[in-house]
């Protein structure tokens, strides 16, 4: 009983932890001018905020990642 205690407090942390080191990408940055830039910096648990705004970008491909894609409001 005591392992099985151990080995769920382990995933636990582990799981914590990748929350933690979860990075937040912002679009357009001089940084990351293009969503799909953005994109292929990102790995699993990354976070890609896209500011409002108009962008001409087609056939974005996540690559198979595990990442959100997520776009603000624009308050006009």
């Amino acid at each position: 009983m005591n392992l099985m205690r151990l080995l769920i407090c382990t995933v636990a942390v582990l799981v914590s932890a990748s929350h933690a080191l979860a990075e937040t990408y912002i679009v357009p940055t001089s940084k990351y001018k293009t969503i799909q830039s953005a994109i292929d910096a990102a790995v699993d648990g990354d976070v890609i905020e896209i500011a409002a705004g108009t962008y001409n970008e087609h056939s974005l491909n996540p690559g198979g990642k595990a990442i959100t894609i997520q776009g603000t409001r624009n308050e006009d």
